[in-house]
């Protein structure tokens, strides 16, 4: 008799534990844009964020930056957008497009087992703390040309299901790379 409670004790278990792995929760992108236009951290697990996240029409600071012939080229804005916020969004879906392009990240951002369904790009980005996108997945192509990691860059485990650029990309400290998992 007790042998079946406790099988039936596990079972329930492993059902709570794998129900807990998808994302119960949708959020806006509005509402992580509006958290990272007033400077507040941004911290989400586990949910499923829906509309683009676009840092370009926020009214964060810009400051003027002079353009090499390659991000001229690349179509790159002459300023860098300026993000205080600590955002994380970890073991999430992110269902919009990633607009990311030169922006300076002042804390840290992770993207830890979060899954990217539409295009990401993060042109020429600055991460002044730490990036993590350990286990993340891109469905579709993702771009960092030109940016810099000035501290931890953690990439461990990341599955690319498309194009993924790294053309000219500065890694000034530790970064964790390996294995990368390009998936077609």
């Amino acid at each position: 008799m007790s042998g079946r409670i406790l099988a039936v004790f596990l079972a329930m278990l492993l059902m709570t534990i794998a129900g807990a792995a998808e994302p119960t929760r949708v959020v806006q992108a509005e509402e992580i844009l509006k958290n990272i236009s007033l400077g507040q951290p941004v911290k989400y697990d586990n949910v499923i964020v829906e509309g683009d996240l676009d840092l370009s029409g926020l009214n964060l600071t810009r400051v003027p930056v002079k353009l090499t012939e390659d991000e001229a080229n690349w179509g790159l804005l002459e300023y860098e957008i300026v993000a205080s916020s600590p955002i994380i969004i970890s073991n999430s879906v992110i269902n919009g497009i990633v607009n990311l392009n030169r922006t300076f990240f002042q804390n840290s951002v992770i993207f830890r087992g979060t899954v990217f369904k539409e295009p990401a790009f993060l042109m020429c980005s600055r991460f002044n703390q730490t990036a993590d996108f350990q286990v993340a997945r891109f469905e579709q192509s993702v771009v960092f040309l030109g940016s810099q990691f000035n501290q931890t860059a953690d990439f461990y485990k990341v599955q690319f299901k498309q194009i993924a650029s790294f053309y000219e990309v500065q890694f000034n400290q530790t970064s964790w790379t390996a294995p990368l998992i390009m998936d077609k």
